[in-house]
């Protein structure tokens, strides 16, 4: 259990899939692997999700091998709980984008497993889309490589859950 959250604390229906429970990260991705993310709800009229839900770099999933579709929204809990959920595939992930200068920019899927964050849960199957430039990790891409990634993976990413609407 990571640093200010106790077993005590998370809600019953809380998934024991995500508990961390001492496990190390997992690399080591199938092409057909699903990749989930909360939504909230930008959809167009095919079920694919507009790039406004999209936020890079360091854009935050779930992996299916370790983890159900609907487990993305404990994370943050409870503030997702409401929220649609998105899926794609790690094959589906656009390999590179070039900036306006000629700079490559390549994109990975890492196993990320929140065990140790201060106010989250655990969360094992957190996995994030990275950006690298050579060897190294962009923590701010070029706004042509951002957009352009940003449309590429929007437009693989399906609504397999719609966000719950709140009664008022």
């Amino acid at each position: 259990m990571p640093y200010g959250v106790s077993v005590s604390t998370l809600p019953p229906q809380y998934p024991a899939n995500l508990l961390c429970n001492g496990r190390a990260a997992d690399n080591y991705f199938e092409l057909d692997e699903k990749l989930y993310i909360f939504t909230s709800e930008y959809v167009d009229e095919g079920g694919r999700i507009e790039g406004v839900d999209l936020r890079p770099p360091d854009i935050s999933t779930n992996r299916s091998k370790y983890s159900a579709p609907a487990d993305v929204l404990f994370s943050g809990y409870p503030r997702y709980l409401g929220f649609g959920v998105a899926e794609s595939l790690a094959r589906d992930i656009p390999p590179t984008k070039v900036d306006g200068n000629g700079n490559e920019y390549e994109f990975v899927v890492e196993h990320d497993p929140t065990c140790v964050h201060p106010t989250l849960p655990d969360n094992y199957s957190h996995t994030e889309i990275r950006g690298y430039r050579g060897l190294t990790r962009q923590k701010q891409w070029p706004p042509k490589v951002r957009r352009e990634f940003k449309q590429s993976l929007a437009e693989k990413f399906v609504v397999v859950r719609r966000r719950v609407q709140s009664s008022k």
